[in-house]
């Protein structure tokens, strides 16, 4: 079976409460300077949905201020702003799988779908950007990024491919364990232990006569065709994390800026919002029929560097949207950028015309819901310029917390 628990929601754990005065410990931060370099987010606010009625909450979070304010966001209380922040969620997530590396593999595959990728560059596969942004991807992709989740948990790891399908292997429990992300299975061998490739290697039929089925929305998991690409070892090669009798695996790809938003003064971030169709690099590939989107609404005539560490998909507007590789074109869509793109950088450098501007970011569906939507905490150096509000007016601000790290 898969199961689709959603994320589990971390509860709040008070350490300093306040809830009047907040004006004279609020005044004593200090501003935060154009460079999107991560302050100290000692402050803490947290809000909660207060009413159940209607389907739709998309939140508003707006700098009321005059300079930026940088905050990191936690999702239904959920931290997914860094590596650390993912494999918190990872533990607490499919708590009916027997270890930590099943409940990995759990993850990656229901939280992102099969489709196209933006893009074939390296950067895409960093597990923060891609669970928080993209959430969509094929099998070298989702591969890639089961590989470093499992080595971030401390495992070793390979990467397989088989020539006309890429899978990802893990060492655990004494024996080496595929388990397929994008297939969303994995093959049993006849002492009802997760079979190795080159176990499925030595007997295809662990695949087309299964010791074990598991519900998988691809059929041929299962099929002939499927044992074959294993069968035929003469072109199965393989990457490890450890590089012993191997090629070294390429390493993850991060950002230097991390996972905090850092917006100008006068605008508003509101997320999610639903969005009817998708950007991909290629062409020939339909568009993704799921998927939600975050804005970022820019007040005409303000200018400053951004932070978000979303993927951009479109600006509109009047003004100007620069990268360290060029300018945006602000009205059209951003298929090239994907394409050439050879490293991910969420600052950008915003200068918003007479009309204002709005600049479009990918959300990842999977993560950010809003059927199980129960409210969300910032994390910010300067809460005082920031008013979060949702358009059905039930979150309500319940506590806020200077947090001494």
């Amino acid at each position: 079976m898969i199961y689709n628990q959603g994320i589990p929601r971390i509860q709040n754990h008070m350490r300093f409460v306040v809830l009047s005065g907040l004006t004279v410990f609020l005044n004593s931060c200090l501003p935060l300077s154009e460079e999107p370099t991560q302050t100290a987010m000692n402050w803490q606010i947290s809000y909660e949905r207060i009413s159940t009625q209607g389907s739709a909450n998309v939140v508003s979070i707006q700098n009321i201020g005059p300079e930026s304010a940088s905050f990191i966001l936690k999702w239904n209380g959920v931290d997914m702003s860094s590596m650390d922040g993912l494999l918190e969620v990872i533990s607490q997530y499919a708590p009916q799988e027997p270890t930590p590396h099943i409940q990995a593999w759990r993850f990656v595959h229901d939280f992102s779908q099969h489709y196209s990728p933006l893009t074939e560059r390296e950067w895409l596969h960093e597990p923060v950007l891609f669970f928080n942004s993209a959430g969509f991807g094929i099998c070298d992709d989702l591969a890639e990024l089961l590989y470093h989740v499992w080595t971030a948990m401390g495992y070793e790891a390979r990467i397989w491919s088989l020539n006309g399908h890429i899978v990802p292997e893990v060492f655990a429990q004494g024996k080496w364990q595929l388990l397929d992300p994008d297939f969303g299975t994995y093959y049993l061998n006849d002492g009802g232990e997760i079979a190795s490739v080159n176990e499925i290697a030595q007997d295809p039929s662990l695949i087309f006569n299964p010791r074990l089925v598991l519900d998988s929305y691809l059929s041929s998991a299962y099929s002939p065709g499927v044992a074959a690409l294993y069968a035929s070892t003469g072109d199965n090669r393989f990457c490890s994390s450890n590089g012993r009798l191997s090629v070294k695996c390429d390493p993850i790809s991060r950002s230097r800026n991390g996972g905090f938003f850092q917006i100008p003064g006068q605008s508003t971030l509101e997320l999610p919002h639903q969005s009817e169709g998708y950007l991909t690099y290629d062409p020939d590939v339909v568009e993704i029929p799921d998927f939600k989107i975050a804005i970022l609404k820019i007040a005409p005539g303000v200018s400053g560097r951004i932070n978000i560490p979303l993927i951009p998909v479109s600006a509109t507007g009047s003004g100007t949207v620069r990268t360290s590789r060029g300018n945006f074109v602000v009205g059209a869509r951003l298929d090239q950028y994907f394409a050439e793109r050879t490293g991910y950088n969420p600052s950008l450098w915003v200068d918003a015309g007479d009309e204002g501007m709005e600049i479009t970011f990918s959300l990842n569906p999977r993560i950010f819901n809003t059927e199980d939507f129960a409210g969300l905490i910032l994390q910010s150096d300067r809460p005082d310029l920031l008013n979060v509000s949702d358009n059905l007016g039930s979150l309500m601000m319940t506590s806020v917390e200077f947090v001494v790290d």
